[in-house]
């Protein structure tokens, strides 16, 4: 069997001894009975492979022993609570798609506005959760009482500018049903990549924020990414939807 080569942004190549052990160990992982995706998250043998990981990782980085090597949740928190938001948006695409084509740009902007005021609903409601009791949202994932109080700081910060998010969504939504792909990738690329990768270097070196840079980056692309793909949204779209009812009214009569 000839390898593919594979290099991702996510899951990418490994060497082929690493996946030939793993296999090995997929039914008995060194002898504990069990596959590593059965075991407890809080027993021993799982907790020697964290603490294994972490030397090799503080070995390979060159982490001095003056910090903390954490593995941290926030990214599937950030995932479970934007589902609901991505089920809105999926779900109002269709209904703004057929809207646009048949060229009823009044029920187009109403299925727009229909959308942004259930995930306003929801985004406040999540977000309130996450900044008020981020200690149940951590106990789902550990109940390490360290982990959670080296945590909460982290995902606050992560989540606190969360809102915004709503502005990211609608505008993006709106941009794919009515087959403006030029923009929806763009403002993808935006917040994730010309925003989001240069502010992880530069927030905790050149500002010396530390490791709260890193956490930092993702709010900051939300105001800044979310924002300028809502308000583009609104100048391009609004005037088109306008332009075409004056049409649809003068073809009428």
């Amino acid at each position: 069997m000839s390898r593919v080569y594979n290099f991702s942004a996510g899951p990418s190549m490994l060497p082929e001894a690493v996946l030939r052990q793993a296999a090995a160990e997929m039914l008995d992982y060194q002898g504990s009975g069990q596959s590593v995706m059965e075991m407890s998250h809080r027993s021993k043998t799982y907790q020697g492979i964290i603490d294994s990981c972490s030397s090799l990782l503080r070995e390979v980085l060159n982490v001095p022993e003056n910090y903390e090597i954490l593995f941290l949740q926030g990214g599937a928190s950030s995932q479970f609570a934007m589902l609901p938001l991505q089920g809105i948006a999926q779900g109002a695409q269709p209904i703004t798609s057929y809207n646009y084509g048949a060229r009823r740009p009044r029920k187009v902007l109403r299925a727009a506005v229909s959308m942004a005021l259930m995930a306003l609903v929801y985004t406040l409601t999540i977000w309130a959760v996450i900044l008020l009791a981020p200690h149940f949202l951590i106990s789902i994932f550990s109940s390490d009482p360290t982990l959670q109080a080296d945590t909460i700081p982290a995902m606050k910060l992560y989540f606190s500018t969360f809102g915004f998010m709503l502005l990211q969504y609608v505008g993006q939504t709106v941009f794919k049903s009515l087959n403006k792909r030029r923009h929806a990738v763009f403002f993808s690329l935006l917040r994730k990549v010309i925003i989001v990768v240069p502010l992880t270097y530069l927030l905790p070196y050149a500002f010396g924020m530390g490791t709260d840079g890193v956490f930092a980056a993702e709010p900051v692309s939300n105001v800044i990414g979310g924002s300028l793909c809502f308000i583009v949204m609104l100048i391009t779209v609004l005037p088109e939807l306008k332009r075409m009812d004056r049409e649809d009214a003068k073809t009428a009569k």
